[in-house]
């Protein structure tokens, strides 16, 4: 079995999900720009410092909030039906669907029983929320800096307006291009994160005797991962007992981080796979996650519960009542946060 080809067809999957999520979302996200520039000038004059320091609380977009859940829930849902089946690399691959589509699909792989989604909605719901809002709220914040930059600067009317017409123009062509890196900072965290838990969940009920690791060594391989390679190997099975798990937890180590996770069970080990006790002092000198990442997304509850980071975005911008109601409205208690995958 190539392992390393399974785990890049998952991979793959998962790709797919985040790129047909992106077209869609990047439509909310403009939308959002938009109904801001708009807020500080009807005309092609650029705004005053005055009007830049009006507070702006763009609406609720529920379709931006159910394409993120989409994304969300289908990555968590994909984690746990990997987990479960091998992957067939001839017909196993998501077909082309809708992308609305996408959790129907993937529930009908996964045994999910009615009380189990049950539990796993809000949650979804809330995660969804949190992310979709602070996106909005994100994206105008560094269109205001933008201008506030140009005003401060001194460079004069012009280098205002030039700014004013680049946003208007990325608000009709790609709002995403205003932050480069958020999405995959933001939004893929957030789907792996998602994909993870999916995967720990389906194994709780049959915990394996050892992990696997998988490490894609590539040129996009960051120096955290590729601490993980030893002699050349680009897996790392280690009893489920080892204190690598404690220590450093499970993936993603770091933004856009593509190490595989696979369970490895006593057939496996029986027909040679080989189980590895690394020393944790080696292990400590050549392998260290970026801050809030690693870590048991089920047990600590990241996949769904907001990071500091977060909950310190939204009291920035306001909206911090608004996300503990809504956690309250949906019964899942008050809105402690959870440790943090950096700000995501």
């Amino acid at each position: 079995m190539d392992y390393l080809a399974e785990e890049r067809a998952r991979l793959a999957e998962l790709d797919s999900l985040d790129s047909a999520a992106q077209k869609r979302i990047r439509k909310s996200i403009a939308q959002s720009l938009s109904a801001y520039l708009q807020s500080l000038s009807s005309t092609e004059a650029p705004p005053s410092k005055k009007q830049l320091e009006k507070p702006f609380l763009p609406e609720i977009d529920p379709g931006f909030i159910r394409e993120t859940e989409t994304l969300i829930a289908t990555a968590l849902l994909m984690g746990m039906d990997h987990a479960r089946n091998r992957l067939d690399m001839a017909d196993s691959e998501i077909p082309s669907l809708p992308f609305e589509e996408a959790v129907a699909f993937i529930k009908s792989r996964v045994p999910v029983t009615k009380a189990e989604w049950n539990a796993l909605e809000p949650k979804l719901r809330f995660r969804a929320f949190t992310v979709a809002r602070l996106a909005q709220l994100d994206y105008i914040d560094t269109a205001r800096q933008v201008l506030v930059r140009a005003l401060e600067t001194g460079k004069g009317a012009a280098e205002t307006y030039k700014q004013w017409q680049t946003l208007q123009t990325l608000a009709q062509d790609d709002a995403l291009h205003l932050r480069p890196g958020y999405w995959e900072n933001v939004f893929r965290t957030n789907t792996q994160t998602a994909y993870v838990a999916g995967k720990l969940m389906q194994f709780q009920s049959n915990p394996p005797p050892a992990w696997r690791l998988l490490i894609i060594d590539d040129s996009r391989t960051s120096d955290i991962c590729r601490g993980l390679i030893r002699e050349g190997k680009d897996d790392l099975v280690m009893a489920s007992d080892h204190p690598f798990w404690k220590t450093f937890g499970f993936p993603p180590y770091h933004y856009q981080c593509r190490t595989g996770l696979q369970a490895v069970y006593q057939s496996q080990i029986d027909h040679g796979t080989q189980v590895e006790n690394p020393a944790m002092k080696n292990l400590r000198g050549q392998f260290r996650p970026m801050k809030g990442f690693g870590g048991n997304p089920v047990e600590k509850e990241s996949w769904w519960k907001p990071t500091p980071g977060m909950l310190k975005r939204a009291k920035k911008y306001g909206i911090a009542d608004a996300i503990a109601d809504l956690k309250k409205r949906l019964g899942l208690g008050d809105p402690v946060a959870a440790p943090s995958n950096k700000g995501t």
